[in-house]
């Protein structure tokens, strides 16, 4: 856990703070005596004083007053003056300055070896009190600065890093949360604006971006569910059909049997194209075709069903209509699906018109059946929507025809849209022509 790990941190930390400042008092305060008792011994060089104790050792000395103090030692370690703080102390072998030596009754000594001659030529310096303070002083002030470090970071961890830390874990729970309730809710942001307010707030921006196409995934299952179950449904009928007129093999059933044919084609055309569209590596294919071919292909495909039906299909082409720079078998499905909802529709009479208008090529789709409700022509180009009119009277279709002919003109960088002119519906589909301006005019 990350207290866990930061209360290791600081813990490893503290103790190399404990060792550096162990180590870097103790040369601070060497180096230091050094330096004072240096001073000290050229000061009593200067002034005469070693001249005295040459004269009478057992005599002389300086006591201890907070500063230190001097007595002479002989040669073989015995201290000539009994006011001296101890009798006898071992001399270091050839000691070349103050160098410290152990002496249980003092809180510090060395030995200093004088480039001189006489009974003063060794000088014991000692500290009874460093700088005038008791040693229970000085343990006291010692143990105080190196609590200052554990304190300081204890502080540090109570008041800044323990909240960081609960405020991180409330955040990981409530992100939890969010994430198993669907993405629904939102991490606090306060009003500091730090760091983890602006994670915070990034997190908030995309849960909603998840929540969002969540919700439309599972839109889009419950479509595709509800298409599945109406395709197995809608294809089961025709196939019933299917097997009657081929076991009775008479004229009216084998024209029965195309229509449901030419149903079923229409039904499987339109479900494998609009995988095709809804996949980002299909790309339509582009290139010159003669669209009056592909309009007259059309009009001979639902001819016979047109007649089986007791329809009128009426077809007119333009005779000055270009080719076409696009993808002949995406916009044959897409007119062709206007053509069969046309039938599907109409009373009576069905009509395919291909014409030119100044920078269009212009193909419309009527037919003289009741229509869709006016509120309804904006919608019935969206995927899996059908018409009042479409669910009443029980015909069968799935809300794909209309939607995969606006996605296919859409990529031909065209236009389409459903009117509805007095008594006739209109789709019209218009194809732009790139620069060209000699084609025949012809009304809207």
């Amino acid at each position: 856990m990350l207290s866990r790990r930061l209360l290791l941190a600081m813990a490893g930390l503290l103790a190399l703070y404990a060792i550096a400042f162990t180590l870097f008092n103790q040369r601070t305060i060497r180096t230091y005596r050094e330096l004072l008792f240096e001073a000290r011994i050229a000061a009593l060089q200067s002034s005469g004083a070693l001249k005295l104790c040459d004269d009478a050792p057992e005599a002389w000395g300086v006591p201890d007053s907070g500063l230190g103090g001097f007595y002479a030692v002989r040669s073989d370690g015995t201290l000539p003056n009994p006011q001296a703080p101890v009798d006898t102390i071992s001399l270091p072998a050839d000691q070349p300055s103050l160098e410290g030596i152990s002496v249980p009754e003092l809180a510090w000594a060395a030995i200093a070896t004088l480039d001189r001659e006489g009974p003063c030529a060794h000088l014991l310096v000692y500290e009874q009190r460093w700088l005038g303070f008791s040693d229970s002083f000085m343990l006291r002030f010692t143990l105080t600065r190196l609590a200052i470090g554990p304190v300081l970071a204890f502080a540090i961890w109570w008041l800044i890093v323990r909240p960081l830390i609960n405020r991180i874990q409330r955040m990981a729970a409530d992100t939890e949360r969010i994430a198993s309730a669907g993405f629904i809710g939102q991490l606090e942001v306060g009003a500091t604006r730090d760091e983890l307010d602006e994670l915070a707030d990034s997190f908030n921006v995309a849960a909603a971006a998840a929540r969002e196409r969540l919700l439309s995934l599972e839109s889009q299952a419950r479509a595709t569910r509800e298409v599945m179950g109406n395709l197995a449904h809608d294809m089961r009928i025709p196939l019933s059909t299917l097997q009657l007129c081929i076991e009775r093999s008479d004229p009216a059933s084998m024209s029965l049997a195309v229509g449901e044919l030419s149903y079923l084609d229409a039904l499987l055309s339109n479900i494998q194209l609009m995988v095709k569209l809804e996949s980002e590596q299909w790309h339509m294919t582009r290139f010159p075709f003669d669209l009056e071919q592909t309009i007259e292909r059309i009009e001979g495909r639902f001819t016979l069903l047109a007649t089986r039906r007791g329809i009128a299909l009426h077809s007119a082409i333009h005779s000055a209509v270009p080719e076409f720079s696009g993808d002949p078998i995406a916009l044959e499905q897409a007119i062709g699906n206007l053509v069969h909802n046309a039938l599907k529709f109409a009373r009576a009479n069905a009509a395919l018109i291909c014409r030119m208008n100044e920078a269009h090529i212009v193909i419309e789709v009527s037919d003289d059946g009741p229509g869709p409700q006016t509120t309804e022509l904006p919608q019935l180009s969206d995927r899996y929507f059908r018409g009042a009119g479409s669910r009443t009277r029980g015909l069968p279709g799935h809300g794909l025809g209309l939607a995969i002919t606006a996605a296919i003109i859409q990529r031909h960088h065209g236009v389409f849209s459903l009117t509805r002119e007095g008594e006739v519906t209109v789709a019209r589909i218009m194809l732009p022509i790139a620069g060209r301006k000699d084609c025949a005019t012809t009304a809207q």
